[in-house]
């Protein structure tokens, strides 16, 4: 009776090894179309990512580049002011001759 008992577990564990593999299997298959999905989602957000970080770059020197015109406006009416000041004091050396640019000079 205990042999029968031990030959009728021995029979029951491998059935229920062949059950678990077989589950396994379909749960593989399963799963494939799953983690391909997953993949593809996967990738398509690494690609967003890559596009937002490219776009916070170019807002930021975008912003920098901004923010020096800004600070030469700013800074352009004082220096009109100056020049304005200096030739109408009449001193010479407050007011220098301007350059003639490269184009104007005579060859």
């Amino acid at each position: 009776a205990e042999r029968e008992r031990t030959e009728r577990l021995i029979k029951d564990a491998e059935r229920l090894r062949k059950q678990l593999r077989q589950a396994e299997e379909q749960q593989a298959v399963a799963l494939k179309p799953m983690m391909k999905e997953l993949e593809a989602v996967d990738a398509e957000r690494q690609s967003d990512l890559a596009d937002a970080r490219w776009q916070a770059e170019i807002t930021e020197e975008f912003q920098q580049r901004l923010l020096v015109l800004e600070r030469a406006l700013k800074v352009a009416p004082d220096r009109r002011a100056k020049a304005a000041a200096a030739a109408g004091s009449g001193n010479p050396s407050a007011n220098p001759t301007p350059r003639r640019p490269p184009s104007a000079k005579k060859s």
